[in-house]
């Protein structure tokens, strides 16, 4: 009796009967399916499982990669990837953000590949964390039809930024409180004017004003909103549009915008402007700005906001979703909700293993060389934006300042929702590309005559079917 006792105490004591520590307890392996990732995806994985591990998840996560091979043909592309999906045994789906005009998200989840995840979600410890780890508007933007498929990496990048080069805009008189986009045009041409030429006055400013354009599933379409009434139009063929085409050729022709590598300059100092783009914060932008283009740390930085350029929350980006045919659907939902609700899980799943695939430096993620690309392919792809650490990209205050933007953000009147694309998908992919390739070397200045080019454009556009893509968009929105 005494050795029968003494080996259940052993056996006690090794974890066998001790509840959470997953030593004694069946680990299940989850298969994730991914989406094509072009860079290895190991360290990020054994990252994920050694966290697991040491908090007693009875959960070890596999990622089978679904690589399909790139033609041309969108449709294909998303397509292939879903019939993979359809016929293997995924507990996890990765789905990708918008492919061209396929919203990969609403196509999974109207052909009944995923879960539902709303009576999950706020009930028991896990789904109440889960519920918990975002802003409430991040859960209104990521139901589809009214019902939550997945669980987001939203894009957070809403407000437009430039960021001066602070003695330079002191030197042009530009007064960094209080300056507006419609007052540029003044100082940049000064700046132009005195400068040696290979100063660049500014980088390139986007080609729209209008906070609808993000929801549009055709690159050349943006959706106007005026008391409740949608409609879309064509960005060349209205106001809005041919105004800021107009404007930006018009400073293009002056020389202040720099379309070709400014890198060198501007690393150098030797800029008034970096039209960064989009980003969360005046910090964040000028830390994005400084890292992409190597500027000293000498050179003080001024990010500016210009709200005219601002897009509207819309839940758009990555998600995992877990496998409607899933054996494991329900330690899938828990594993899952696990990494999006904790940071140490979500952090390993972003930036994979310190002191190999990233270092920390004063509080920030700074990845080596050779994880630099794939590590921002992690961050686009995976985690929880609200929990994960900042990188020497982003600001130290991450993580408030995306709280405190995403919670007061406004809505998109789009969010959760989805065109019908039947009829004219094709269309729609044809002239997403032809914008890439066609449109935009134009709308920077180089354009020998503009209203010209913009004619034999316009005329290009509507033979691959503008007029009918207008059409049926504006018959859905007239029905909402």
């Amino acid at each position: 009796m005494k050795k029968r006792a003494a080996f259940i105490l052993i056996f006690v004591l090794l974890g066998g009967l001790l509840p959470g520590c997953g030593c004694g307890s069946k680990r299940v392996t989850l298969t994730w399916a991914l989406f094509d990732m072009k860079g290895d995806q190991q360290v990020y994985l054994d990252a994920l499982n050694e966290k697991l591990r040491e908090k007693g998840l009875p959960y070890q996560i596999r990622f089978a990669n679904i690589s399909i091979p790139f033609e041309g043909d969108y449709k294909a592309y998303v397509e292939t990837y879903m019939e993979e999906v359809a016929k293997g045994d995924f507990d996890i789906i990765t789905c990708p953000g918008t492919q061209n005009c396929y919203d990969t998200y609403a196509m999974m989840a109207e052909r009944g590949l995923l879960t539902p995840w709303d009576d999950f979600l706020g009930n028991g410890e896990t789904g109440e964390r889960l519920k918990e780890a975002y802003p409430a508007p991040v859960w209104d933007a990521v139901k589809y039809k009214g019902v939550t498929y997945g669980i987001p990496t939203p894009f957070t990048d809403l407000k437009c930024y430039a960021v001066f080069h602070a003695e330079h805009a002191k030197k042009y008189g530009i007064d960094l409180e209080t300056v507006q986009f419609s007052d540029l045009e003044a100082y940049l041409r000064k700046a132009a004017e005195e400068e040696e030429s290979s100063f660049v006055v500014s980088t390139l400013w986007p080609y729209f004003r209008w906070g609808s354009y993000e929801m549009s599933p055709c690159e050349m379409v943006y959706i106007r909103e005026e008391q409740g009434r949608w409609e879309a139009e064509s960005m060349i063929g209205t106001k809005e549009g041919l105004e800021q085409i107009r404007l930006l050729d018009s400073w293009g022709r002056q020389g202040l915008i720099q379309s070709g590598d400014c890198s060198e300059a501007v690393g150098q100092g030797d800029f008034l402007t970096i039209a960064v783009g989009y980003s969360y914060s005046e910090t964040a932008a000028e830390n994005l700005a400084r890292n992409s283009f190597f500027i000293s740390p000498d050179v003080e930085l001024r990010a500016v906001e210009f709200p005219e350029f601002n897009l509207k929350f819309n839940g758009k980006g990555y998600k995992a979703g877990v496998g409607a045919e899933s054996a494991h659907q329900e330690e899938a939902m828990e594993a899952v909700a696990a990494i999006y609700s904790d940071a140490e899980l979500s952090n390993a799943l972003v930036y994979g293993k310190e002191g190999e695939s990233y270092q920390i430096e004063n509080g920030l993620a700074v990845r080596p060389g050779e994880y630099g690309i794939v590590g921002g392919e992690q961050q686009i792809s995976f985690g929880n934006p609200f929990l994960t650490m900042p990188s020497d990209k982003d600001s130290p205050n991450k993580k408030e300042e995306l709280w405190s933007l995403v919670e007061g953000a406004e809505l998109s009147g789009f969010a959760g929702s989805a065109f019908d694309l039947e009829g004219i998908e094709q269309n729609i992919a044809q002239l997403n590309v032809f914008f890439m390739e066609r449109c935009q070397d134009i709308l920077w200045g180089s354009s020998e005559d503009l209203e010209a080019e913009l004619k034999v454009l316009s005329e290009e556009a509507d033979a691959l079917g503008l007029e009918t893509v207008l059409e049926k968009l504006n018959q859905q929105l007239g029905e909402e």
